[in-house]
């Protein structure tokens, strides 16, 4: 998996999708402050990139633990491609879900068709901490489906996110980790020594560094 996950490292890098700026650091939804942003929304203009995501995550779909998926599910909104074209390549039915219900008409969470009792196999574009999936596993319990597997293609590496997840039965898989990025970018120099140490610190320590840096952040 070393070599897959440098190969989504170097894509990430050469997409533009790696941001770093310490000295004005990045909100998470989570409410977390990063020294580093992964916009893996990029992908989706670039084809080459993209079909490589869509090749590692169906080789990891063929050795998840558990039952077989009958369905992928897409976390609203930068989980929908990644999940349609997984589901396409897998020739499973898509469905979306929703962090909240629609306010009007059927007010559904989950679009598309869920039965009782189908295994749902989550993708979604990255993973900070563990409360969006736990949004989404809800929204799709809610319509009668199982969630035991949450594909991702970057992890930022937040500590406690895997057990949190395992405590609602559900496993993490991702293609490439915040240190494997943080790695190939020093020994690549596409990183400052400063931006390196950082990022360092902040996956060690990230809520930590997000509180040492957030007044200086939020006076911005």
């Amino acid at each position: 998996m070393r070599l897959e996950s440098e190969a989504v490292a170097e894509a990430l890098f050469r997409i533009g999708a790696v941001s770093s700026d310490p000295a004005h650091p990045f909100k998470f939804s989570s409410g977390l402050w990063s020294p580093v942003y992964v916009d893996c929304r990029r992908l989706i203009s670039f084809p080459r990139e993209r079909t490589l995501v869509v090749d590692l995550f169906q080789d990891i779909v063929g050795r998840l633990p558990g039952p077989k998926p009958d369905i992928v599910a897409g976390g609203e909104t930068a989980g929908i491609p990644f999940a349609a074209w997984v589901a396409e390549r897998l020739a499973l039915p898509l469905v979306y879900v929703r962090k909240k219900p629609k306010e009007f008409g059927r007010l559904a969470r989950v679009e598309g068709v869920v039965s009782d009792g189908q295994q749902a196999l989550l993708v979604e574009d990255l993973i900070t901490n563990a409360g969006s999936k736990l949004s989404f596993q809800e929204g799709l319990l809610e319509a009668g489906a199982q969630v035991h597997n949450v594909l991702v293609i970057f992890e930022y590496g937040v500590p406690g996110t895997r057990r949190v997840l395992g405590e609602h039965s559900m496993t993490l898989s991702s293609l490439v980790s915040g240190s494997a990025l943080l790695e190939h970018g020093k020994r690549n120099g596409l990183l400052t020594p400063s931006q390196a140490k950082e990022i360092d610190s902040f996956i060690a320590h990230p809520v930590e560094w997000s509180r040492a840096h957030s007044d200086a952040a939020e006076a911005q």
